[in-house]
């Protein structure tokens, strides 16, 4: 369980990748369920693949 505010990961450069990421999923029950964060715009099925989103202060 994480709070609101508390860091979740440190975004790294490992593997076969050409920048810093960082992967999360949101679990229950055993389910990977959809996430939309406040700073974006709604999509019923989480984030979009191969979009780009950024932190907001």
């Amino acid at each position: 369980m994480v709070t609101q505010g508390q860091p979740i990961g440190l975004s790294g450069d490992n593997g076969n990748s050409s920048e810093p990421h960082l992967h999360f999923a949101v679990v229950i029950n055993g389910h990977t369920v959809p996430v939309t964060f406040r700073n974006t715009r709604p999509h019923p099925t989480g984030l979009v693949e191969g979009e780009s989103y950024s932190a907001e202060p």
